[in-house]
């Protein structure tokens, strides 16, 4: 059987996951049940890495000039990155995309359709800064994307001291949904909505700075330096 505990013990679903009413609208299977939960505990970060690390061997494969690049070349690049790595998480990847698929269409939509994503310690992409040729500003997310319907629970989550904090606030639709994993994650209070990996990301309003107050270990809130 599946655990149905959460991170600090206590019962989520007394009938177990299979029989909860997300998975049975979902129609979602044992095995995808088990990489819903494995992704919500530590093998969130194994998954990204090797999906990551993937995409980093692409494109040290291709030229480094790209202009005119087809794409015959591209999947020729991803066929060559795809024997220098190995299968590893291949299976589970693939299980785990499948159970997004399925469950993001029978979540409902977050409250204001917002979702929001803490992080630092990365510089922003100049994709995201900047308008291309074709009126395009964004990216994509080659990983999966974790996101919270709550803001706090996303600064919660953001390194300062690592220096260039930074959240994103995303929009939602009816086409553009994640999956909500609150019934189903070891760690329920986190709010999370998951989007599948390639998911596209676009930059539609300019910057914006505020002050946020966060709580140390200490219990202590203030202003993050």
């Amino acid at each position: 059987p599946i655990n149905n505990k959460d991170y600090h013990g206590r019962v989520m679903c007394e009938a177990g996951f299979e029989q909860h009413p997300m998975a049975l609208k979902a129609g979602l299977q044992k095995c995808e049940l088990v990489m819903l939960r494995l992704y919500s505990g530590p093998m969130f970060a194994q998954y990204n890495g090797k999906m990551r690390a993937f995409l980093r061997c692409v494109q040290e494969i291709l030229p480094k000039d790209r202009k005119g690049l087809g794409p015959a070349l591209v999947m020729a690049a991803m066929e060559a990155a795809r024997k220098r790595m190995g299968s590893e998480y291949v299976t589970s990847i693939l299980v785990l995309v499948s159970a997004l698929l399925k469950l993001r269409t029978v979540c409902p939509l977050p409250p204001g359709r917002k979702v929001f994503r803490g992080f630092a310690g990365l510089e922003t992409p100049q994709c995201f800064k900047f308008q291309d040729d074709r009126g395009n500003q964004g990216g994509v997310e080659f990983g999966f994307l974790s996101t919270s319907t709550c803001e706090q629970q996303a600064i919660g989550y953001i390194a300062f001291d690592k220096g260039m904090p930074q959240l994103y606030e995303m929009d939602l639709g009816q086409i553009d949904r994640g999956a909500d994993l609150s019934w189903i994650s070891y760690f329920p209070g986190e709010a999370e909505v998951l989007l599948p990996p390639l998911s596209s990301l676009e930059a539609t309003g300019a910057a914006r700075f505020k002050n946020v107050l966060w709580r140390d270990a200490a219990g202590e809130t203030s202003l993050p330096k």
